[in-house]
């Protein structure tokens, strides 16, 4: 059985939502990955929240903008409970958490530390 966790990121102020997504993919994922190695999640999975409007309001179905600070979901997933510990424990070595950190600095609001949870159970529907 596979072991889940999800992310809420949530951008630097004054930074775009393009220029974050940017960063992301093309510096924070890359760096993760080669720090980690084969211990790097069997999913990394992003997700962006809408921001169409000139303010940066997420696009809502229902509720308000305002219920929705974050910028991105993340999913990550690993094949036991303890490959997530072995890479947390990787990630979380003094040199590499100082990269980490100096890297979340360029596009990350570090004044929220990141929400992350534990996924129970995924359930899907498909449509036939």
């Amino acid at each position: 059985m596979t072991f889940q966790v999800a992310l809420f990121a949530y951008r630097k102020s004054g930074s775009s939502p393009e220029v974050f997504k940017h960063h992301y993919e093309t510096v924070h994922v890359p760096l993760v990955k080669k720090m980690s190695g084969s211990l790097f999640p069997l999913v990394h999975c992003r997700r962006y929240v809408s921001r169409p409007e000139k303010d940066l309001g997420a696009e809502v179905i229902s509720g308000e903008a305002s219920d929705i600070p974050f910028d991105a979901i993340t999913e990550m997933r690993f094949e036991s409970r303890e490959a997530f510990y072995k890479f947390a424990a990787l990630i979380n070595e003094p040199s590499n958490a100082a990269k980490i950190e100096e890297d979340c600095r360029a596009f990350l609001d570090v004044s929220r530390a990141p929400t992350m949870v534990v996924i129970e159970d995924i359930c899907e529907t498909r449509r036939e």
